[in-house]
């Protein structure tokens, strides 16, 4: 999961290390994700804050164009959305998603 969240661990990294890294990262996307919710969504970032955006939930940006990543990164706010699902499921849809292709989310 950390590797997938960008952050740099070694293989030998003792899960007391990582675990609290990767909890922080989650943190952020929950945050980011409420924050970008309330200002509008996808739609209102530039595109290099959006290739930031899509990297930070394990996107790969590299080739693909702005629109591709604006509808992905809808998709995933979309599948996020913690008033539908409340907390805990979003914090499951958020695992998942991390550790699957955009191309393979479904919803």
């Amino acid at each position: 999961m950390a590797a997938l969240l960008g952050l740099r661990v070694r293989s030998w990294t003792p899960g007391f290390m990582v675990r609290p890294r990767v909890r922080r990262r989650l943190e952020f996307l929950k945050v980011d994700d409420a924050l970008l919710v309330a200002a509008g969504g996808a739609s209102v970032l530039e595109e290099e804050e959006l290739r930031l955006a899509c990297t930070d939930r394990g996107v790969d940006v590299l080739g693909r164009g702005e629109g591709e990543l604006r509808q992905v990164l809808e998709r995933w706010l979309r599948l996020t959305d913690a008033q539908r699902l409340g907390e805990e499921r979003r914090e499951e849809a958020v695992r998942r998603l991390l550790l699957l292709k955009d191309t393979e989310w479904q919803g």
